[in-house]
């Protein structure tokens, strides 16, 4: 197995941290959410849920849709 390279040290910080999101990346999350609330389906509910889950360690909530 090759050796996987390690990021150059005149990276920046931002860079070195795996899990980084940038400002685009939680545009596009919150964007995504946005569309799900909309089609307030069984499944888009799901979907908020494990966002929910998946991106809370990163300080993203994205609600959750009710009645549904």
């Amino acid at each position: 197995m090759k050796n996987l390279r390690t990021a150059p040290s005149s990276a920046s910080n931002s860079m070195k941290i795996a899990g980084y999101l940038t400002d685009s990346d939680r545009q596009i999350l919150k964007d995504h959410a946005e569309t799900l609330r909309r089609q307030g389906t069984k499944a888009a509910a799901k979907e908020l849920e494990r966002m929910n889950k998946m991106y809370s360690q990163y300080g993203m909530s994205f609600g959750k849709l009710k009645g549904v």
